[in-house]
């Protein structure tokens, strides 16, 4: 039976573990926390289960769902059946982010003057996907080439690009640049437009889908996947070197001084971590792109309330112009980028909220830098969490009545607690940055220069712009391919 170590247990290292599992490799999973998951957790307030991080996911096309099916989990995600909704406080619109067709008619009934620029987008959202599709599943050269042709405009430009030659009303720039900013943690004067146009499309074309049991079972089920196919979850386990013999990689070495031999390795951890381990040659490749921008990280508000509406849907709220939506009342800081205030009742485990209340998760990205003011003081900690349950208390009344006097339940989630869970600098969500310096070609491939050492996750070309599960699926494909050869 062939070997594979995985360093790092998140996302993408989870989800390739599990593949290759059930294709019969052995394997051995590395992870210095006490827990697999990365974002894939969960926390219970007040009896009611919330997601941390990680809430959704989205496919690039069928050959996600078919892996999925194998992996027998597919029966565990249902969709969401509105994605979103985009409402600005002081212009009375509200937009409805469902279904590729469903969005296309609401904008055009929302802006009748774009009519015939809308349908010109959405067809253009059509093309990239079915390209991105050809690229980063069907081995052809001609066809992965002219995939490429397709692709290569989108790589220097920027979300705001695209939307600006797209579109002239600002309102309907600002509510299309809003859905992505949240997920990619960038303004559309900085985003990818590779980026924006991936992720829009995978959620108009396949939608959002939530794990039935909570993200953090999802971790627990990936993991059981695992083991049941002789492999190991090995926790609180930190690799300090990589072995190299005769030019490749043979395995890694720990910081409790045990070596991990393996066929080949696969690294889903930050690259920075390995910028000490890797081998000389390796490290002005890894230099180049870890030393570039970071994306943001966010806070967290979880609110427990008792139930006065049917809420089935994330909100994204902003007051005007996306320029104008950007810093709520001083409270955030950073990049402007837009409010998001996630109603996770789908998402919510069937049993684990009480009957009765309802549950809030308003998520405010660009904290970091305000959060490291305090993050020593004990009262300067206590009066951050109370002005951002305040302010998601304040902005929540201005769209649903009796939101104050309703609460019944809080906790709310810092930088710190995220950089706990994914171990990255700054505590970011999504690894590198969305921009167009460090999207497209300037991010990990999933091979590396040293022949059996192979990466997965956010920092890779696939995770960047298709999420992490055709990420992990391509770094797979590349193990067996290299394990069967």
């Amino acid at each position: 039976m062939k070997t594979v170590v995985i360093v790092g247990g998140g996302i993408g290292g989870l989800f390739a573990g599990a593949i290759l599992a059930k294709k019969g490799v052995r394997v051995q999973l590395l992870e210095r926390n006490g827990q697999v998951g990365g974002y894939l957790q969960s926390k219970i307030v007040n009896g009611c289960w919330f997601d941390i991080g990680g809430q959704d996911l989205t496919f690039l096309g069928s050959h996600d769902q078919r892996v999925l099916q194998e992996l027998g989990i597919w029966d565990q995600f249902r969709p969401m059946p509105q994605h979103s909704s985009v409402v600005f406080l002081n212009q009375g619109v509200s937009v409805v982010i469902s279904s590729f067709a469903d969005t296309r008619a609401a904008l055009c009934q929302q802006f009748p003057a774009e009519t015939a620029a809308i349908g010109s987008f959405f067809s253009e959202i059509e093309t990239v996907m079915g390209a991105l599709n050809d690229f980063f599943s069907i081995k052809g050269f001609y066809t992965k080439s002219s995939a490429m042709m397709t692709l290569f405009p989108y790589f220097s430009k920027t979300a705001h690009d695209v939307l600006d030659a797209a579109f002239n009303d600002p309102v309907l720039i600002a509510t299309l640049g809003s859905f992505c900013v949240f997920y990619q943690g960038e303004i559309p004067t900085k985003l990818s437009a590779l980026n924006f146009m991936g992720l829009l499309g995978s959620y108009l074309l396949n939608g959002g889908h939530c794990y039935q049991k909570g993200s953090g079972q999802l971790a627990i089920d990936l993991a059981t996947i695992i083991t049941e196919g002789q492999g190991e979850i090995i926790p609180h386990t930190t690799v300090t070197e990589l072995c190299i013999e005769k030019g490749r990689c043979v395995g890694v070495k720990t910081d409790g001084g045990t070596v991990y031999s393996a066929d080949c390795v696969i690294g889903n951890i930050d690259p920075t971590q390995w910028e000490a381990v890797a081998p000389k040659g390796l490290q002005p490749w890894i230099k180049k792109i870890s030393r570039q921008e970071r994306g943001v990280s966010r806070v967290e508000v979880f609110l427990v309330v008792k139930a006065r509406h049917q809420l089935e849907t994330p909100v994204y709220f902003l007051k005007g112009g996306l320029d104008e939506a950007i810093d709520y009342d001083g409270f955030i800081t950073g990049s402007p980028t837009s409010l998001r205030c996630l109603i996770p009742t789908v998402v919510v485990p069937d049993g684990m909220a009480p009957p009765g209340v309802h549950c809030f998760n308003v998520a405010f990205p660009s904290a970091y830098e305000q959060w490291q003011q305090v993050a020593d003081d004990p009262e300067g900690v206590t009066r951050f969490k109370q002005q951002y349950v305040a302010c998601t208390i304040d902005l929540l009344s201005r769209v649903f009545d009796g939101v104050a006097e309703s609460v019944l339940a809080h906790h709310v989630v810092t930088p710190t607690d995220l950089y706990h869970i994914g171990h990255h600098r700054g505590a970011v969500l999504y690894g590198a940055s969305g921009t167009p310096a460090q999207s497209g070609y300037h991010r990990f491939p999933i091979k590396t220069p040293i022949p059996h050492l192979f990466w997965t996750g956010q920092w890779t070309l696939g995770g960047s712009v298709c999420l992490v599960l055709r990420s992990a699926i391509m770094a797979a494909d590349a193990v067996l391919d290299r394990v069967t050869a």
